[in-house]
């Protein structure tokens, strides 16, 4: 027990514990109200949950995959099964010909390929989320390792011999030519590698962690902040 300015404070267990259910208390109520506003039941495919990412409070129509990845994160670790299932049923509803979800679609919109094709930090987002909810509720595994190899053969590539990881499965990398050598620095969480390497995807993981120790390097220097869009200087610093 210590004594500052007056008034007695008590550490330990019973102080922790006291913090702890504050800040379950608080986290809780966050969390029903960020859904109360945007996640929504899709309006043209049954038992599907959406996450709207515009409009005031919810009430616009836009879905986007990185919402859909954000939501299954939020909601297996607020142990929202039915929540976290509705939303992986919305990504696998709107798949495109590579099989990750379209990166952009509607409330309103019935399951189909609407040729947007994939944006690679939601997919990331939704593989990270299955691979929580397998280990919080079982029974995901598989369709985790799926995905995260989806993205290994759609979202990353070899270039120059340095696999890196694309802003979509069209988008970016070496490939496209409209897009030559395109990376975007804020599709990779240096949180994830350990979390894609139990999902046994090393190239990803390795990638990630390279990307990871050598993002430093297209800071900008005045800012010390990442730019939207890096290209070759950062492939050339994860090589080998």
């Amino acid at each position: 027990m210590v004594a500052t300015g007056g008034v007695v404070a008590t550490g330990g267990t019973c102080a922790v514990a006291k913090q702890s259910t504050v800040a379950a208390a608080l986290n809780a109520k966050e969390y029903e109200g960020w859904k109360e506003c945007w996640v929504k039941p899709a309006t043209n495919n049954p038992g599907a949950i959406m996450v709207i990412n515009s409009g005031s409070c919810g009430s616009g129509d836009s879905v986007v995959s990185e919402g859909i990845g954000y939501g299954m994160l939020l909601s297996v670790a607020n142990s929202d099964r039915t929540t976290f299932d509705g939303l992986w049923k919305t990504y696998q509803s709107y798949l495109d010909s590579q099989g990750l979800r379209n990166w952009s679609i509607h409330l309103f919109d019935k399951p189909e390929n609407n040729n947007a094709n994939a944006a690679t930090d939601g997919d990331v987002d939704v593989a990270m989320g299955l691979l929580q909810a397998d280990k919080r509720w079982g029974g995901y595994k598989s369709a985790a390792l799926a995905l995260i190899q989806k993205i290994r053969v759609n979202e990353t590539e070899n270039c120059g011999g340095t696999l890196v990881l694309r802003p979509g499965d069209k988008f970016g990398g070496c490939s496209d030519q409209n897009n030559k050598n395109k990376l975007n620095p804020s599709y990779f969480a240096p949180g994830l590698p350990r979390r894609l390497r139990a999902g046994r995807n090393r190239p990803i993981s390795g990638q990630m962690r390279c990307l990871r120790q050598r993002l430093d390097e297209v800071c900008d220097p005045g800012q010390r902040l990442l730019p939207g869009v890096a290209s070759s200087g950062l492939r050339a610093a994860c090589r080998g």
